[in-house]
């Protein structure tokens, strides 16, 4: 790691990050699927995301293995939030498709859930197509500092939707944080190191305008999501 890019983190240090985010981080990267799962989802990334960590190679390779019954993306052309600009926010579900497919993912086999442009969206495409096949349990291909975003949402759309799934996140064995990547919804570039500094304050802004589900409530899914899954019942304490 080269000096210039010490000092620019050095000079966000004193940003406020949850030790929560550390704990969901730490959970879900610890907490892999322990048996096949129903579906294996591909998210709306940017390309840089994707390269980060390999991740569409560790998704293929998950399938091929047989860890999921069925792979699924996200749907829609990769344009930001209130625009109309095709690849702007993520690299679309063609892309994933055929990409998918250069590693014997036959198109056949991919499930495209509803468009997306943001996080919510992704947590309800991912909820819908759960409850259209009737599935229960869904695992996620993504670098680690996504994960509380994900999950936050997914916690906010299942309580909203009434149907819960026993949701996982797969990480790469390894993430390039200093590979120069589109930032967020397209706005200018950034790393994977930088971008986990700006997640920690996107979730707590997605929970201060309801958004997203809270830290207790994401930690208390993790810890009984089994159960809450069985009985399809949100047991949080004082909900």
């Amino acid at each position: 790691m080269d000096k210039a890019l010490l000092e620019q983190v050095a000079g966000r240090l004193d940003e406020k990050v949850a030790v929560a985010q550390l704990l969901v981080v730490h959970m879900l990267a610890s907490d892999p699927p322990s048996s096949e799962v129903d579906m294996l989802a591909i998210h709306g990334l940017s390309a840089g995301m994707y390269q980060s960590g390999n991740l569409l190679e560790c998704a293929a390779e998950l399938w091929r293995s047989g860890l999921a019954s069925h792979m699924a993306v996200v749907g829609g052309d990769g344009s930001p939030t209130g625009q109309s600009a095709p690849g702007a926010s993520w690299v679309g579900s063609s892309f994933l498709i055929e990409e998918l497919a250069k590693r014997e993912v036959p198109q056949d086999q991919i499930i495209v859930m509803d468009p997306i442009t943001h996080t919510k969206e992704e947590a309800y495409a991912i909820v819908r197509a759960a409850m259209k096949h009737g599935y229960r349990s869904v695992m996620s291909v993504t670098v680690p500092y996504h994960g509380p975003r994900v999950l936050s949402c997914l916690v906010a759309v299942m309580k909203e939707l009434g149907y819960w799934i026993e949701w996982h996140m797969m990480v790469p064995p390894k993430v390039n944080w200093t590979l120069e990547m589109v930032a967020s919804q397209g706005k200018g570039t950034t790393n994977s190191l930088f971008a986990a500094m700006d997640d920690a304050a996107k979730v707590q802004k997605y929970v201060d305008n309801s958004f997203g589900a809270s830290y207790p409530e994401v930690i208390y899914y993790l810890l009984n999501r089994a159960r809450i899954v069985e009985h399809q019942q949100w047991d949080f304490p004082g909900a």
